[in-house]
Order: C-alpha cells, then structure tokens, then sequence
C-alpha cells in the first residue's frame, strides 16, 4: 500500500510561542463504501485525536447503515458536515415515511443528480432506519471552530453564506478556478475569510491553496497537463492560511481509485496525503449484490477524473 503521496509543513506557534499537540485526521466522500472507510480508519486509529468529515456519508455504494454507524460510533472528538448526497439521502428518507422535509427541497431543487446517483440514493433512502435518519438530520451545512490555536471551516463545496453552495458548489484548485475567484468567493464569508484552515471536499480530489502566496498544488490538475509540480516542504509561521480538499475515501477521481485522506500533525507542523489501496474485488462482489450493474460496473468506482461539464450531474 502506498501510504504516502506527498506532505509539507505547516507552522504555529501560541502568542507564548509553544507548540500544541494535536493530530486532525481529514475525511470526505465516503458515499457508502464501508469497505474503504474502514482501511482508512484502521490506519487512523493511534495516529489522530480528532477527525473531521466534510459530507457524502451516503450514495452511490452498497453500504450506507455501516458507513453511518462506523462515525455515530467512532471514539474521538469529531466535526461532521452535510454533503449533497447526504441531503438527498435524508430527504428520499423523510418522503419514504411522509413527512417530506421541504427546506432541503428548495435546495435540492437547485441541483441535477445523474442516473446513477438518483438510483442508489433511492435505495441507500430504503435500506436507512431511524437512528440513520437522525444522524443525516444533525449533520450541519458548514462547522467553524477552533483548534488549538487554528480557526478552521469546514463543509462540503464552498464557503458560503448560502447553504446551497455549501453543499452543491464546487471549489477547484487553479487553473480551473483562478486565484481572483477563490477569493473572491471567500471574502463573501466572513468566518471563512478569518479561517486559518478552510477544508472542502465533493470533487472527489485532492488539492491544497496556500492563500498567503498564491500557490496551489492539485493531482488533477498535473495528470490532465501531463507535467509534475515541485511540491513544498516548509512554510513559515506566517502562512497559516490553507484551503485543501483531503480527496475521497470512497471513490477518488484523481488518478488513483484508492481511499485518499488526509492527517495534519499540528506539533510536527506537517499535512500529510494519505493514498490506501483497501479490498476492491470484496467491494465489487458487494456493490454487484446490492447495486444496478447496467449503470454501476466497476468502472464507475475506477473513475479518474469524475464529469465537471457546464451541466454538472452532482
């Protein structure tokens, strides 16, 4: 298994200048694939003490009773938030006992699911009970806290006042998105313009902008233009200010197709990518069982780059 991708360093001292202990483990796009969330959080346990997800808990994979209950149940302090499939997942719940909940209408009505994404969404919705639909129902649209010493956002898509975007809008890494535009969309929020550390997720790829320079480093970016970025080690304690998307645990879209994540080790002062290949073929006999294999083969979960026309099927 190929644990480390890449890492650089990230600095903070207290106003008496001491160092804090503290590991953050970072996760994203789970979307059902119980096999792949739990190689990560094996490979987690020991080495963090707190973890952060940032949605898509639920759809597309076979498992989504197992995924929820596997971070209802996880032992450390945690910060979730709500994805778009999350959303929808929770919504086809509350139509599927009649009591449909109709603010998360208005805003699903801004958003296209594809085939696919509809389909496993209807049957995640069938397979949930109560206690699920509780969790879904907690999840909030974005987190903003403090730790230790690192003012941090946390939620879906994009920083926003609109929850809408926060679920449903996508935050890329240049040159897709130009530095004028991340800014631009940041300073519209004002906890996520003070944030230290802002963590996204829903493109399924890893990437990471460093705001104070304007640099950027994205997986996707360098395969599409076939060229390699020199990547950083060292920042200096000035440059706290980060936005990075740990990539998906359950159905990465950079390249790899294995379970990415991410560990901020404050006391080290470094940001690991953490790339892990888990059991595909046990996965692919599960997904065969309880999901369509017309529009849900195995190439599905080996997809490198995902769909990000105009008309994006979210």
């Amino acid at each position: 298994m190929n644990y480390l991708i890449s890492s650089f360093f990230l600095c903070y001292t207290s106003e008496y200048g001491d160092f804090f202990s503290m590991r953050i483990g970072l996760i994203s796009d789970i979307h059902s694939n119980y096999i792949a969330l739990k190689t990560a959080l094996d490979f987690l346990e020991g080495k963090i003490d707190v973890l952060l997800c940032s949605g898509d808990f639920v759809g597309y994979g076979p498992s989504p009773k197992k995924c929820i209950e596997a971070l209802i149940d996880f032992p450390l302090p945690h910060y979730y938030c709500i994805g778009n499939h999350d959303l929808k997942v929770r919504y086809q719940y509350s139509c599927n006992i009649n009591k449909p909940l109709e603010r998360d209408f208005k805003i699903l009505s801004k958003f296209r699911f594809s085939e696919v994404a509809e389909e496993m969404i209807k049957r995640n919705a069938s397979e949930l009970k109560d206690i699920h639909f509780d969790f879904l129902c907690s999840l909030s649209f974005k987190q903003i806290f403090q730790l230790k010493g690192y003012n941090i956002y946390l939620t879906h898509g994009t920083p926003s006042v609109r929850r809408a975007e926060n679920v449903g809008k996508y935050l890329f890494a240049p040159p897709r998105l130009t530095n004028e535009v991340i800014n631009n969309r940041i300073s519209k929020d004002k906890y996520a313009k003070k944030s230290d550390l802002i963590i996204v997720g829903h493109s399924h790829q890893r990437f990471l902008i460093d705001r104070s320079r304007l640099f950027h480093w994205s997986l996707i970016n360098d395969i599409l233009d076939k060229k390699q970025t020199k990547f950083p080690l060292t920042f200096s304690t000035k440059r706290k200010k980060v936005i990075l998307n740990p990539g998906s645990v359950g159905q990465a879209r950079d390249g790899t197709g294995n379970a990415s994540f991410t560990i901020i080790n404050i006391e080290k002062q470094k940001i690991v990518f953490h790339d892990l290949d888990y059991p595909r073929t046990k996965f692919y006999q599960l997904v065969k069982k309880k999901c369509d294999p017309e529009i849900h083969g195995d190439n599905f979960w080996e997809n490198r780059f995902g769909n990000f026309s105009k008309n994006r099927e979210l």
